[in-house]
């Protein structure tokens, strides 16, 4: 695993970080875990819009770090846009613990094992308008799990889409929340302002779903309605997930603490 503490611009910080990978002779394009096909192209470049109007960003590191790499910023692009949104399978888990005082956020990373050497942890200190957070990746830009320096913390568990349009897909959504919000309720508003990949299907449920737990005794699944508080009582830990049918709530802890 990789730790890396980034500085400076969203575009310094990816120039830093292929610069490094590079002097290692670390080629990120060497290491894609599945093929670059017509129709991850044409996806990923139907995402860039997107991206450029919400999150540009993320788009200018995407460049530092093609500079940095010396290769091809399209092909980094269509990796990282098309990760999650036509991934070859579903993998990793995600938990939290509270003893009322103290929260433990933890998972596990088994998708995409051929990317475990370039595991990252990393911590971001950017210039251009983003909350630092730390986080961890196995695909460099986009984070899988993290918390920024409000206490806001976010982590991926199964993705598996039924359905796609052009729009953030889950690895970068979670960096974006990461840099952008201090609370649930501002995660909330986010999700609901910004286009995703995955959207609200009436026939499989939301595809995209953001839990928000309570310490309360779990009722019988049937009975749950799926917003039981007003937003400014709801945790600052919360995992995003796509899935098919909306899951049963769980106890997880009310702040997580940095």
């Amino acid at each position: 695993m990789y730790y890396a503490h980034l500085r400076g611009t969203h575009r310094e910080a990816g120039f830093r970080w292929g610069s490094l990978l590079l002097k290692h002779k670390n080629i990120l394009t060497g290491h894609i875990p599945f093929d670059i096909t017509a129709e991850r192209m044409e996806y990923a470049m139907a995402c860039e819009p997107v991206y450029r109007r919400y999150y540009p960003e993320i788009l200018e590191e995407i460049q530092g770090l093609s500079e940095g790499q010396q290769c091809d910023g399209q092909i980094l692009k269509t990796v990282l846009f098309s990760m999650y949104a036509i991934p070859p399978f579903s993998c990793c888990s995600c938990f939290a613990v509270s003893d009322g005082e103290n929260a433990l956020l933890g998972r596990n990373s088994d998708f995409l094992t051929e990317l475990e050497k370039l595991n990252m942890n990393v911590i971001y200190r950017l210039s251009d308008g983003a909350y630092a957070f730390t986080g961890n990746t196995t695909a460099f830009v986009e984070m899988e799990d993290g918390v920024n320096e409000h206490g806001l913390a976010a982590g991926l568990t199964t993705v598996a889409p039924f359905v796609r349009r052009p729009g953030f897909n889950a690895g970068l959504l979670l960096r974006y929340l990461l840099e952008k919000c201090r609370s649930v309720p501002e995660a909330v508003a986010a999700l609901n302002s910004i286009p995703h990949c995955l959207p609200a299907d009436p026939h499989h449920g939301r595809c995209l779903r953001l839990h928000r737990r309570r310490r309360v005794p779990p009722r019988p699944r049937g009975d749950r309605p799926h917003h039981e508080r007003d937003a400014a009582e709801q945790p600052n830990l919360f995992r995003l997930r796509h899935q098919q049918i909306p899951p049963p709530a769980h106890d997880l802890p009310s702040t997580f603490q940095t």
